[in-house]
């Protein structure tokens, strides 16, 4: 009974798209879609800075699985509901961090962004280069990647692997995303207010555990020794900490069931750009979320036991450890000893280097030049 009812569904769903396509795009419409209906990363950067500099300029919309107080004027709606596709449909840009589902198929009028989630720093493959992708899987993002208008990028390193993996018909704009503008403009403000709104406490230091996506979900085998790691800080460097993890997002589900001794779970929290924010260290395996906490100026260092077996089970890694600022540790005691490091770590000369190793185009005003290109966009040479 459960099969035939999701088989109606996505025949209805189907039948919902075509319907809507027959509707007229509205002019300033702009619709955004990020995580499948969170409000988070480079689509939410984004559309706050629209809002807060052009609001008159555009009609909102946000898919939002959860109601959100974003401005009064912005319409929101679940994903894949009748009022979803209504509002995809009849908005003249699209602005998503993820692959479309093949129930939204950009019409003819439409301008499609392309922002995806990862940073200017190429960690491990993604798309094209999946050597164990699901074929279905990269059937549907070649068709749909022949849609894309524009894909922003925020390196000349991440340009040429995206030219080669990523399944983009349109051009690639090399100026920079978004959420990095408010990673590279963020400041002390912003981290204690970010505290704030996780419920965090102020006055103690927050270690973020943050390991990435892995295909067989065994979250348990990226647990630590939290209170081992507390009880370090406090007697090596004198500084009380709570350990807070955050699984990927595709992982929430899995994480509602596990409990975890001396720590919190924040993988709940929709914006990771927030929890980056609420952060003093970041330890990650292979995430990008280790990208964003360097242009942050969050102490941040690598940390996995099982690198070699990650790339036969998963996926290959194009990061280069040995170029990498922060040190991989491959044990726990390996792991404490570089969190006392990190201390002596000068950013500043450190982000210095990886902009003219990696190519970095991030300026902290990609926002703004992409408002110019698709102020521009009608006028563009075809």
């Amino acid at each position: 009974m459960k099969k035939i009812f999701l088989k109606f569904k996505r025949g209805f769903s189907c039948f919902i798209g075509l319907f809507f396509r027959l509707f007229k795009i509205k002019k300033n419409r702009i619709y955004f879609i990020s995580n499948h209906g969170r409000f988070s990363c480079n689509p939410k950067a984004f559309f706050e800075f629209l809002y807060n500099n052009h609001k008159e300029e555009f009609d909102f919309y946000y898919c939002l699985n959860q109601k959100m107080c974003i401005g009064d004027d912005v319409k929101q709606a679940k994903f894949k509901t009748i009022k979803d596709f209504y509002y995809f449909y009849t908005s003249k840009y699209i602005i998503s961090n993820q692959r479309l589902d093949k129930r939204y198929k950009k019409k003819k009028g439409q301008i499609y962004i392309q922002t995806w989630h990862g940073g200017p720093i190429p960690m491990k493959a993604i798309e094209g280069a999946v050597w164990n992708a699901n074929k279905k899987d990269l059937e549907q993002a070649k068709k749909e990647g022949k849609s894309i208008n524009a894909l922003t990028v925020g390196s000349d390193d991440i340009l040429s692997y995206y030219k080669k993996y990523f399944f983009c018909g349109g051009e690639f704009l090399n100026f920079g995303t978004p959420r990095y503008d408010t990673l590279i403009n963020a400041t002390k403000d912003n981290f204690i207010d970010a505290k704030k709104a996780l419920g965090l406490p102020i006055d103690k230091e927050i270690v973020l555990i943050a390991p990435t996506f892995k295909n067989d979900h065994n979250i348990k085998r990226d647990l630590l020794d939290n209170k081992k790691i507390i009880d370090f800080f406090k007697e090596e460097l004198n500084k009380e900490v709570v350990i807070c993890y955050r699984f990927h997002p595709f992982l929430l589900e899995e994480t509602q069931k596990l409990t975890i001794d001396n720590a919190i779970n924040l993988t709940q929290v929709d914006d990771g750009d927030l929890v980056v924010f609420a952060s003093d260290y970041i330890v990650t395996d292979f995430s990008s979320i280790i990208v964003d906490g360097l242009f942050a100026k969050k102490k941040c260092v690598c940390f996995s036991n099982y690198f070699e077996e990650y790339q036969q089970t998963d996926r290959d890694l194009w990061i280069d450890f040995d170029k990498f600022p922060f040190k991989f540790c491959k044990n726990e005691d390996e792991l404490l000893s570089e969190l006392k490091n990190l201390e002596k770590y000068d950013y500043e000369k450190i982000i210095k280097k990886v902009y003219k190793d990696y190519g970095i185009t991030e300026t902290g005003h990609a926002s703004e030049k992409l408002y110019e290109y698709l102020k521009n966009y009608e006028n563009k040479p075809k």
